[in-house]
């Protein structure tokens, strides 16, 4: 599972424009889009897939979700800031 100073530091760097046209040359890539293709083929993918279109239909869950994931991210700009 991702730390809270990485979920922070990748909602920073989502606000980027250079990391993004960064992240669009990279999804760009076949080798890239092979790889995602092979993954998204996975059992494992194919369940996560799944629980997180049924949490989806869940407001409640949804909601908390939202919820923890906000704590986190408010946490790890936090420690960032310390750093």
């Amino acid at each position: 599972m991702m730390n809270n100073v990485m979920l922070a530091q990748l909602m920073k760097d989502l606000q980027d424009p250079e990391m993004l046209r960064e992240a669009q040359k990279m999804m760009q890539s076949p080798a890239f889009q092979a790889k995602m293709k092979k993954m998204a083929e996975s059992p494992q993918f194919q369940q996560s897939i799944k629980k997180t279109k049924e949490m989806a239909q869940d407001p409640e869950k949804m909601k908390e979700m939202a919820e923890k994931m906000q704590k986190r991210v408010e946490e790890g700009h936090k420690q960032l800031e310390m750093l």
